[in-house]
C-alpha cells in the first residue's frame, strides 16, 4: 500500500499497472521488486517510489509472472513464462547466481524453503518440480523435499494444498492462494468462481469457508505480515478487498 498512490504514476520512466504482472517487497520493507510483462524486474524505493535498477537477462523476454525474496532478503527469485526460475544475490549487485530449469510450461508460483536451501515451482502443464538454492539445480528425488518447512506458500499444487480443489474443478480454476503468516493455522484461496475460500492449513480435505464480494475471478490472495487481515484483488472487477480474519 501506498500513502500517495500519485508517486506511483511515471515511475521508472513511465512505468505503469498496465505493463505490472507482480511485486515484492524485501523482508525489511526497503525494497519494491515489480516484475513487467516484457520479462523486466524494476527495483525501486518502497517509501519514494525512486527507481534502483533494472533486472533482466538477455533472453528473457515473456512476463514476470511471480516474484519472491528469501526469507532474509538474500536472493530475489523471478519465476517468468520463459519456464524459468532465475535467482538473484540482491547483497552482490543483483547478480545472477542460479537458473532453475526443467519445465516445460510457464512459471505459476514458486516458493522458498524456510531456511532458503531449497524452492519449489509450479508451472502451466501442472508440474511440481523442487530445485536446489541458490544454485538452481534440479532435486530428483521429490522424497527427500518431503518435510521442508516451507516461508509461506503460495503454489496451488502440492502435498499441503491437496484439498483446495473444488468440486469439477480443472487446473486452471484456483487461481492463488497464501499461508497465514505466523501460525499457519489456515490458507486463504481466490477462484475463477469470483470466491475468496478459507481452509486449515495443510488443506487435505474437507469444504472451505467461503467468500463472496468480487463479481470475477480473483487473480491473488495474500495475508498482512501479522495474518490478521488477508487482502483479494479481482481481474475484470479491477477491486481490492480488504477482510478481517477472525
Amino acid at each position: 500500500l501506498v500513502d500517495t498512490p500519485a508517486a506511483v504514476e511515471g515511475a521508472v520512466g513511465g512505468l505503469n499497472s498496465g505493463a505490472l504482472r507482480c511485486v515484492a517487497w524485501s523482508p525489511d520493507g526497503t525494497t519494491l521488486a515489480a516484475g513487467t510483462i516484457d520479462g523486466k524486474v524494476h527495483l525501486l524505493r518502497a517509501d519514494t517510489m525512486d527507481p534502483l535498477g533494472v533486472l533482466q537477462m538477455e533472453k528473457r523476454t515473456q512476463w514476470v509472472g511471480d516474484i519472491k525474496w528469501s526469507p532474509s532478503g538474500t536472493y530475489l527469485g523471478v519465476a517468468g513464462h520463459d519456464s524459468f526460475v532465475d535467482i538473484y544475490e540482491a547483497g552482490n549487485g543483483y547478480k545472477l547466481v542460479g537458473t532453475c530449469k526443467g519445465h516445460s510450461s510457464f512459471i505459476t508460483h514458486f516458493g522458498w524453503s524456510a531456511d532458503e536451501s531449497m524452492l519449489f515451482s509450479n508451472s502451466g502443464d501442472y508440474e511440481l518440480l523442487f530445485w536446489e538454492a541458490p544454485s538452481g539445480k534440479r532435486i530428483m528425488n521429490s522424497g527427500t523435499c518431503r518435510d521442508v518447512q516451507w516461508a509461506g506458500y503460495t503454489g496451488t499444487l502440492g502435498w499441503p494444498v491437496l484439498g483446495i480443489w473444488h468440486k469439477g474443478a480443472d487446473g486452471t480454476d484456483v487461481n492463488t492462494c497464501d499461508r497465514q503468516p505466523h501460525t499457519a493455522a489456515c490458507l486463504a484461496t481466490g477462484d475463477d468462481r469470483g470466491l475468496v475460500s478459507l481452509f486449515r492449513y495443510p488443506a487435505l480435505g474437507g469444504k472451505g469457508r467461503i467468500y463472496g464480494g468480487h463479481s470475477s475471478h480473483v487473480t491473488t490472495v495474500r495475508f498482512s505480515p501479522d495474518g490478521k487481515r488477508l487482502y483479494s484483488a479481482g481481474g475484470a472487477d479491477t477491486c481490492v478487498c480488504e477482510w478481517v480474519v477472525c
